[in-house]
């Protein structure tokens, strides 16, 4: 095997090599130009860890044609940014820590405030002591400039009390200090339980609007008013209808007193359930006026999960994501609108546009199969007010829409590029930002990294920015789409084949995905590149449960995991095998993580003779243990369908002997012993969602067994995706599938 390290590192160095396109802003129009401004993230093998970068791109205002792409700028150390509607400010949270560190103590946070191109202002946040860590994640973080451009909007760790021992030897002052109550310690309370949000979220427990005034010079706290057990987020400040002109310094207008903030805000007693990835939570919409103080507008009575609160340009349409909380973790969301300013008496009822069930709703090329999406982008409405874009999947690609608010119809946007028009199903297109009629896109699809293309919504003919230059090898490998039923329905369900088509016998990997309620759509991936350049087939299921299908489609896997996903992974092969004659029926392998390690590990253990090895990252091996120990008890019992979580008291799932079994029952852990294909397990100890424990409790049962099997551990979370720990991942499953599939004779 020896051989094959170099060949396939060197496979893997290609593969990963392309950066991914994060976000674009399109800036005011200057004269005859357009300025594009992109971040991206790119994979820094040799640091071990993501590089951040921001291009700046500039356009014939007219034809919308390339002028020039100047020099990209490191951006890595930036925790969030953000220029002002005026381009005339930019704040910065920067992360100025020295190289290496790791303590809490020796984080440096700093607030920049830049001003016409020059550094105007600069807190140190870490001395201020006003609040913990900055929030830059995508479920809770916003950093906003307001319309007044004086005050910086964005969502802080709440300062906690300082913790202290009953007991410690203490250093003579140098003279006497007073301590008030405000930062005086506490003592006993150093080794307390502080729960926080799980997985990707730790440490994050309990947030607050943090509002920085660039007169006053310092951060405040809003949260009077925020009902008692619910952490803010996603907040986003109202736009200014008639700025009223002052006479503040830094040529700024004062702020009205009618504006403010609004946001979303989720439950956290009595349990902080995870929440990344989980759309469901129970949360409210709120409204902060101008002096911080909070009123709830929607959700009180709970019930809803909302998300992604955004206004038109002219203030007065307020659109926002929503779903009903519980049951599963992702699905189809409704478009929620309201007119602004809402009644000042009581909560808005909100109008629905696009809703779940969307069976009648075309979108002028085909039936529309609903919202999945985890946000709406930041900016979406058009010039008119009367239409805004969201970004969807639908089988599998994702694809912009056009909602019309009056009529409630969504239509797909199509770009021509280059004289044709885009491939819908075979790639993927989303738009990162909407000004007045003008779109900047980033497109993709398996075999081509991610690229920028802006299009007029009039013509909707579309003029590449950023584009990579892909090698020949890379692009002949294949895509092929695969539309399937279930075998006692007719609920559709989706597969993707990628990679070579011009070697006969070929290996085959079949890869589902995680989730259950997730998908995969045909967008670059250096994960499947790798494979396809080293001469496996690709297979990826979108079992019915998938998201991108219909939300009565979606709802069939709830109860009958184990059964439905494991036909569908096993018809989608077995189609795929007569469509596709130069695979080898012989030569099969599976490669899954989390929901999709727990399918291949099923797949394992009741079918132990059709496939020759197994790959699986953080596996779901047992539920009914995974309910005692995971950030999201819930996932286990709605998808085994023993009912909806009721908590940890009294009346939960844990006492309850007919539950637990049938969760143990539907689980791996269950086949372990008819496994027979080599199985390489990967395991981080930092998982919440799926704790380390159910690998390991695997491997054992696999070692004793005499099954050949290796356990991987990484200092990492539930994702693996930490860049050293990526490429030791993934280039092991590699060996590992390469060593199975030259040993032994292989039946043609």
């Amino acid at each position: 095997m020896n051989a094959w390290i170099e060949k396939v590192v060197n496979v893997y160095r290609k593969a990963a090599q392309y950066p991914a396109a994060l976000k674009a802003k399109i800036c005011k129009k200057d004269g005859s130009f357009i300025v594009i401004v992109s971040d991206w993230s790119q994979r820094n093998l040799e640091r071990g860890k993501m590089t951040n970068f921001r291009r700046v791109h500039l356009l014939d205002k007219d034809t919308l044609n390339l002028i020039q792409n100047l020099p990209p700028v490191d951006v890595t150390n930036e925790i969030c940014s953000r220029v002002s509607e005026s381009e005339k400010w930019q704040a910065v949270f920067r992360d100025a820590s020295a190289d290496g560190s790791k303590t809490e103590s020796s984080k440096k946070i700093f607030l920049e405030v830049w001003k016409h191109g020059q550094l105007w202002k600069n807190l140190d946040l870490s001395a201020l002591n006003v609040h913990g860590e900055v929030y830059a994640d995508g479920t809770f973080g916003c950093i906003e400039w307001s319309p007044c451009e004086r005050r910086v909007l964005y969502i802080a760790e709440k300062k906690r009390p300082k913790a202290a021992p009953f007991y410690s030897v203490k250093p003579i002052p140098e003279k006497p200090t007073e301590e008030n109550d405000d930062n005086k310690p506490v003592q006993g309370s150093e080794y307390d339980f502080i729960e926080d949000w799980g997985e990707q979220l730790t440490g994050k427990s309990q947030p607050v609007l943090a509002v920085y005034d660039v007169e006053k010079d310092a951060p405040v706290i809003w949260e009077e008013g925020l009902p008692e057990g619910y952490c803010p987020g996603q907040a986003t400040w109202i736009p200014n209808l008639q700025p009223v002109l002052g006479t503040a310094s830094g040529d700024m207008d004062v702020e009205e007193d009618a504006e403010g903030v609004v946001g979303i805000a989720w439950k956290s007693e009595p349990r902080r359930l995870g929440l990344i990835f989980c759309t469901n939570r129970e949360g409210i919409l709120f409204h902060a006026n101008s002096a911080g103080k909070i009123r709830v507008l929607r959700g009180l009575s709970g019930g809803i999960s909302p998300r992604s609160p955004r206004f038109s340009p002219d203030g007065s349409q307020l659109v926002w994501l929503e779903r009903l909380s519980g049951g599963t973790h992702d699905g189809s969301m409704r478009l929620m609108h309201c007119a602004w300013p809402p009644p000042f008496d009581g909560p808005i009822e909100g109008e629905v546009l696009i809703d779940f069930d969307t069976r009648n709703l075309s979108d002028g090329n085909e039936k529309f199969r609903g919202i999945f999406c985890q946000a709406l982008p930041r900016r979406l409405f058009t010039k008119d007010n009367l239409h805004l874009i969201l970004n969807s999947q639908q089988e599998t690609s994702m694809h912009p829409y056009l909602v019309d608010i009056e009529k409630k119809t969504v239509e797909r946007i199509a770009i021509t590029l280059n004289g044709k028009e885009l491939e819908f199903e075979r790639s993927s297109l989303v738009v990162l930002d909407v000004v007045d009629d003008l779109i900047v896109c980033r497109h993709s699809r398996l075999g081509k990294p991610h690229s920028l293309l802006v299009a007029r919504l009039d013509g909707r003919v579309a003029s590449a920015i950023s584009s990579p230059s892909v090698p020949e090898d890379i692009i002949k490998l294949h895509t092929e789409i695969f539309h399937l039923t279930g075998n006692e329905s007719e609920d559709p369900f989706t597969a993707i084949y990628y990679g070579p088509t011009d070697v006969k016998q070929l290996p085959l990997i079949v890869m589902p995905h995680g989730g259950p309620h997730s998908s995969f759509a045909c967008e670059y991936s250096a994960t499947t590149t790798m494979f396809g350049l080293l001469g496996f087939g690709m297979l990826m299921v979108n079992y019915r449960g998938s998201t991108g299908e219909w939300e009565q489609t979606l709802k069939t896997l709830p109860g009958k995991i184990g059964k439905v996903d494991v036909e569908d992974v096993r018809k989608a092969t077995s189609e795929a095998l007569k469509a596709l004659p130069f695979l080898n029926p012989a030569d099969i392998y599976l490669f899954g993580g989390s929901h999709g390690g727990y399918l291949v590990t099923l797949l394992s253990g009741l079918y132990p003779n059709d496939y020759r090895a197994v790959v699986t990252r953080n596996p779901v091996i047992d539920v009914a243990s995974m309910c005692t120990s995971s950030d999201i008890p819930d996932w286990c019992t709605v998808e085994s369908g023993v009912g909806e979580w009721h908590g940890d008291g009294k009346q939960s799932i844990h006492g309850d002997l007919e539950a637990l079994s049938h969760m143990r029952k539907i689980s791996p852990l269950v086949h372990a012993s008819a496994v027979k294909a080599p199985t390489m397990i990967m395991i981080g100890k930092k998982d919440f969602r799926v704790p380390p424990a159910q690998g390991l409790l695997y491997y054992r049962c696999l070692k004793s067994c005499g099954v050949k099997t290796r356990l991987l551990v990484y200092d990492d979370c539930h994702s693996l995706s930490k860049v050293p720990n990526e490429l030791d991942n993934l280039i092991n499953a590699a060996l590992w599938f390469i060593e199975h599939h030259l040993s032994g004779n292989v039946k043609s």
